[in-house]
């Protein structure tokens, strides 16, 4: 009270006492609590003006203070990256599939108890890679169960000293015969009918790939399909691969419609084999004015409509739909079926099937007769 007394009485006569209004305050302690991160996603969309929005952040401060639950959507900081040093000793473990002409290594990684580093850093580089595009769990890493005896294919640039990318690999017989169809990634998006279990003896489910900011626009994901090819290529027994492959759900709806309905026009199955546990539904409206817009069937006229309608929105048709259905001859590929998932931000994956033996020449010639040394 002195201090702020002598404080507004006379400016130079108050700072004497600095040195000791800030030494009496040693032996006490002050508590506080960090909040969670608020993404702009939270709020940015909220009908309110920026002094109802003030009043918004205010209590979402005090209920944290109070140990509440907050108002906001928040995410957890990322994990700090593992050990880059630990990561190559244990990648070294893993069985080596190959190697880039650049000098990047593809492994095979199993999971280890004794030894989950590897495993760590794939769980936070995948959330801090779906986070750049307004996905991600909200939480340190994005990890789940499934992870511990799913097979991880890795690309590690042994330059840098890091994970350039990974997908997700599971041979289904061994999948089915220990976890029955519960055991599948995909069965929590889509339930598997009777009739799509014949399918689980010699096929392997694909899925959760990324490759980090970093390597965008790099080569990256190619050396990932290759690694996915070399593995064809030493268990040859398999004959589908199959996934769900995703729609961000930062991306407008109109948008989503027009993929899915292109992609559902020439490339979906209809047999029934599997069924949304949460069904994509098109609108009455926004169906009349897709089946106009593609009202032929000329698919590669179709295609140009499509990159045409996305430019509207500003995106443009993700890369893995492009990669999967270039892939095959006719009928090599089936979408079947599109499922919201709630739990990644309202994306929407769609469910597709590949039928190995009608891969093209070409890339066959790439991606598994031995293009990695």
């Amino acid at each position: 009270a002195l201090f702020y007394t002598l404080s507004s009485l006379n400016k130079k006569l108050s700072a004497f006492l600095l040195p000791h209004e800030m030494f009496k305050q040693q032996n006490n302690s002050l508590e506080f609590t960090i909040g969670e991160l608020i993404p702009y996603k939270s709020f940015a969309n909220n009908p309110f003006d920026d002094k109802t929005q003030i009043k918004l952040f205010k209590k979402h401060l005090y209920r944290i203070a109070k140990g509440k639950k907050s108002l906001f959507f928040t995410e957890k900081s990322i994990a700090h990256p593992e050990n880059r040093q630990t990561l190559k000793q244990e990648l070294k473990k893993s069985q080596l599939l190959g190697e880039t002409n650049d000098g990047k290594k593809i492994y095979l990684y199993d999971y280890e108890e004794k030894s989950s580093v590897v495993l760590q850093e794939i769980a936070r580089l995948r959330e801090f890679t779906f986070r750049k595009v307004e996905e991600g769990t909200g939480r340190k890493r994005d990890k789940d169960d499934y992870d511990y005896y799913y097979k991880h294919i890795i690309l590690w640039d042994d330059d840098g000293l890091e994970i350039a990318g990974s997908y997700r690999i599971a041979e289904s017989n061994f999948v089915y015969k220990n976890y029955d169809k519960e055991g599948f990634y995909t069965h929590s998006l889509f339930r598997f009918n009777n009739s799509f279990i014949p399918y689980l003896e010699n096929s392997i489910e694909l899925g959760r790939s990324f490759v980090q900011p970093k390597y965008w626009g790099s080569r990256a994901l190619d050396y990932l399909w290759q690694g996915i090819g070399a593995y064809l290529y030493q268990n040859q027994h398999i004959k589908y691969m199959f996934g769900a492959v995703t729609l961000s759900g930062a991306m407008p709806k109109s948008a989503k419609e027009l993929i899915i309905h292109y992609y559902d026009k020439y490339y979906g199955n209809h047999h029934e084999l599997l069924s949304p546990t949460n069904s994509f539904k098109f609108t009455k409206n926004s169906l009349d004015e897709l089946i106009f817009t593609f009202d032929g069937d000329d698919q590669r006229g179709d295609f140009r409509i499509l990159r045409e309608q996305l430019k509207y929105y500003g995106v443009t048709i993700p890369t893995l739909y492009k990669q999967y259905t270039e892939l095959c001859e006719d009928g090599g590929i089936s979408f079947m079926g599109y499922n919201i998932d709630k739990d990644f931000a309202d994306c929407v994956d769609s469910f597709i099937l590949v039928d190995i033996d009608k891969i093209k020449e070409k890339k066959r010639d790439r991606y598994i007769r031995g293009v990695v040394k």
